[in-house]
């Protein structure tokens, strides 16, 4: 029942839009809830020989007071007790017991209320980038990775290019290189950047049809109709510089010659402190910017533009790398209004770590490519 209404809901919005009948949840946003904080869980599911079990796993908190939003990405290979099969990896909750043991399952991870579910297939996803013309964006670098169990194959040549929905699922998928999860979570924030601003001067009056149907095959809710007119109220004061993103603190060990990732139960009690409750920092922190785009000055430059703003800049330096395409800020403690200050000022992302060692500074900046001097 919950399915059939949410995909009606969707064929509302889409005549809404049509016809720009405004009603009144979506004319009151934020209003429309009682609690000011909204989290999501958001599973995107792949099928390996049958057996479907949740590849990417994305709790996000909507603070309908603060107009951020939260970006939690957890590990599917996080060791977790699930309940009546003991310890096993995250991804392998939703195929023993659906959405309600992968709701429980992480909800007691975090020690925090999840409200609503998203469910994404792949195969959803590929369909609705094609619908909608694919997505035109810079690959930074080649990517090639084979999963011979899955029948899944990544191969993207760098350069800027049009993704359609099957290379789109290649370029959010791919972590096989040194920067793991927390260059994935990068990539996924650029591709969904990109994406909203192509699509959001799309006319969707000849696209609906067929969004309708990839829709009703590829999404699952259990959002109600009021429930998502009010969240695209809050869309509605949506920006890029508060839209924050993280990993799950923890490290990655082998446990009977199986790979996990074994979570960090301080780092992740710290982490919700301020990912989920806002317990916010009065200390000022130390900036340390890095040249990641091989531009000579590039570092010195905006550590002078950082600082004629007040900023606190300890240092500059070459970053391990120069292929940087996009600029990054690096929280690694959690200052949610500096780094949403310093996202405004640069224009780019903010990653928190949680899990890194903090040496000279507590934020990193490696500027990227896409500043111009």
């Amino acid at each position: 029942m919950k399915v059939r209404i949410f995909f009606i809901t969707l064929f509302l919005i889409i005549v809404f839009l049509i016809g720009k009948v405004i009603i009144y949840p979506f004319l009151q946003g934020p209003d429309y809830f009682t609690d000011k904080r909204i989290n999501l869980l958001i599973l995107g599911i792949d099928d390996v020989e049958g057996t479907k079990r949740s590849d990417t796993i994305i709790v996000s908190s909507l603070d309908l007071d603060g107009d951020e939003f939260w970006f939690l990405s957890v590990p599917r290979d996080t060791m977790l007790d699930i309940e009546d099969y003991g310890l096993d990896k995250a991804g392998h909750a939703y195929a023993y017991g659906g959405i309600e043991l992968t709701y429980k399952t992480v909800s007691e991870l975090l020690d925090i209320p999840l409200h609503h579910y998203v469910l994404l297939d792949y195969n959803g996803f590929k369909k609705i980038v094609d619908i909608m013309g694919g997505v035109d964006i810079e690959v930074e670098k080649q990517m090639h990775y084979e999963d011979k169990t899955a029948g899944f194959i990544i191969d993207l040549e760098p350069g800027f290019q049009k993704l359609d929905g099957e290379k789109a699922l290649q370029y959010v998928r791919f972590r096989s290189d040194g920067d793991g999860d927390l260059g994935r979570i990068g990539r996924q924030l650029k591709f969904m950047r990109s994406a909203a601003q192509q699509w959001v001067q799309l006319s969707f009056l000849w696209k609906a049809p067929s969004l309708f149907f990839a829709l009703r095959e590829g999404i699952r809710t259990d959002m109600s109709f009021s429930t998502l007119m009010a969240l695209a109220g809050f869309a509605k004061h949506f920006k890029t510089e508060k839209f924050f993103a993280t990993k799950l603190p923890g490290d990655a060990r082998y446990v009977d010659d199986i790979s996990f990732w074994i979570p960090d139960k301080d780092r992740i009690d710290a982490l919700v402190g301020k990912f989920f409750y806002g317990e916010g920092r009065t200390e000022r922190p130390r900036i340390e910017v890095l040249n990641g785009n091989g531009i000579p000055g590039a570092a010195r430059k905006v550590s002078d533009l950082l600082i004629d703003n007040g900023f606190n800049v300890v240092g500059a330096g070459d970053a391990w790398s120069s292929d940087f395409e996009e600029t990054l800020i690096i929280d690694k403690v959690g200052y949610r209004e500096l780094t949403t200050e310093l996202a405004g000022i640069l224009d780019a992302p903010v990653l928190i770590d949680y899990g890194g060692s903090i040496k000279y500074s507590e934020i990193l900046v490696i500027v990227g490519k896409d500043r111009v001097f």
